[in-house]
């Protein structure tokens, strides 16, 4: 069995010197190897080069925009706070079983779940 693939987050100016390397010998495996990453890595960048050319050279990943369910966040906050707040353990399992249990206690007509 192969060991399991290392994640490894990358910053913008790195990409951008792969995406330049991968351009200029117009070949996305040599600026693969080159550079120790795989070749599905360089053609994702080198699709996305004008969005990644616009972020900040530090960053690594492009996150952003309003939450897609405002009143789910809005509750999972504060029930977040009230528990820790009480000293309670919260998990990423609690924090999705919460979510659920308000979404269905909650349903939005225009949603389906």
């Amino acid at each position: 069995m192969a060991p399991p693939a290392k994640q490894t987050k990358y910053e913008a100016r790195f990409k951008l010197k792969v995406i330049m390397c991968a351009n200029s010998t117009n070949n996305c495996a040599a600026a693969a190897r080159d550079y120790g990453i795989s070749e599905k890595l360089v053609r994702d960048w080198k699709k996305n080069e004008d969005t990644i050319s616009k972020m900040a050279k530090k960053k690594c990943a492009l996150r952003h925009g309003k939450a897609q369910w405002p009143e789910i966040e809005e509750h999972l906050n504060k029930w977040i706070r009230e528990h820790r707040q009480n000293g309670i353990a919260i998990t990423r399992n609690n924090i999705r079983v919460e979510s659920i249990k308000w979404a269905r206690a909650n349903p939005d007509p225009k949603q389906v779940f």
